[in-house]
Protein backbone atom coordinates (compact mmCIF):
# COMPACT_ATOMS: atom_id res chain seq x y z
CA UNK A 1 0.00 0.00 0.00
CA UNK A 2 1.27 3.47 -0.92
CA UNK A 3 1.58 6.11 1.88
CA UNK A 4 -1.41 8.26 0.60
CA UNK A 5 -3.21 5.30 -0.13
CA UNK A 6 -2.22 4.39 3.88
CA UNK A 7 -3.13 7.56 5.19
CA UNK A 8 -6.03 8.16 2.99
CA UNK A 9 -7.45 4.56 4.33
CA UNK A 10 -6.71 5.38 8.13
CA UNK A 11 -8.21 9.20 7.82
CA UNK A 12 -11.75 7.84 5.99
CA UNK A 13 -11.64 5.19 9.04
CA UNK A 14 -11.76 8.05 11.96
CA UNK A 15 -13.68 10.06 9.46
CA UNK A 16 -16.45 6.94 8.87
CA UNK A 17 -16.67 6.78 12.95
CA UNK A 18 -16.89 10.58 13.38
CA UNK A 19 -19.64 11.75 10.78
CA UNK A 20 -21.76 8.05 10.76
CA UNK A 21 -21.81 5.37 7.92
CA UNK A 22 -24.69 7.44 5.96
CA UNK A 23 -22.91 10.21 5.09
CA UNK A 24 -19.59 8.28 4.72
CA UNK A 25 -21.12 6.31 2.31
CA UNK A 26 -22.74 8.77 0.32
CA UNK A 27 -20.20 11.09 -0.14
CA UNK A 28 -16.60 10.09 0.90
CA UNK A 29 -17.05 6.89 0.07
CA UNK A 30 -17.47 7.00 -3.59
CA UNK A 31 -14.54 9.58 -3.46
CA UNK A 32 -10.97 9.02 -4.34
CA UNK A 33 -7.78 10.03 -3.20
CA UNK A 34 -5.24 11.39 -5.81
CA UNK A 35 -2.26 12.75 -5.77
CA UNK A 36 -1.74 15.85 -7.57
CA UNK A 37 1.94 17.30 -9.20
CA UNK A 38 2.79 19.13 -6.22
CA UNK A 39 2.49 15.61 -3.92
CA UNK A 40 -0.41 16.72 -2.05
CA UNK A 41 -3.35 14.43 -1.38
CA UNK A 42 -6.42 16.06 -3.61
CA UNK A 43 -9.79 14.61 -2.76
CA UNK A 44 -11.92 13.47 -6.15
CA UNK A 45 -15.39 13.72 -5.74
CA UNK A 46 -18.00 11.72 -8.36
CA UNK A 47 -20.44 14.66 -8.63
CA UNK A 48 -20.51 18.44 -7.86
CA UNK A 49 -23.52 17.63 -5.29
CA UNK A 50 -20.63 15.75 -3.23
CA UNK A 51 -17.63 18.14 -3.44
CA UNK A 52 -19.89 20.62 -1.64
CA UNK A 53 -21.27 18.51 0.88
CA UNK A 54 -17.68 17.56 1.47
CA UNK A 55 -16.56 20.86 1.71
CA UNK A 56 -19.55 22.14 3.75
CA UNK A 57 -19.36 19.43 6.06
CA UNK A 58 -16.21 17.16 5.99
CA UNK A 59 -13.61 19.30 4.39
CA UNK A 60 -12.09 20.91 7.47
CA UNK A 61 -11.53 17.80 9.95
CA UNK A 62 -10.54 15.77 6.81
CA UNK A 63 -7.79 17.99 6.42
CA UNK A 64 -6.43 17.80 10.18
CA UNK A 65 -6.83 14.18 9.84
CA UNK A 66 -4.21 14.01 6.52
CA UNK A 67 -2.50 16.17 8.42
CA UNK A 68 -2.15 14.16 11.98
CA UNK A 69 -1.36 11.14 9.87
Amino acid sequence: MTDPDRIWSEAATRLRAEIGEGPFSSYIAPSAVRVDGAGQLVLVTPTAYARDWVRKNALRRMNELWLGL
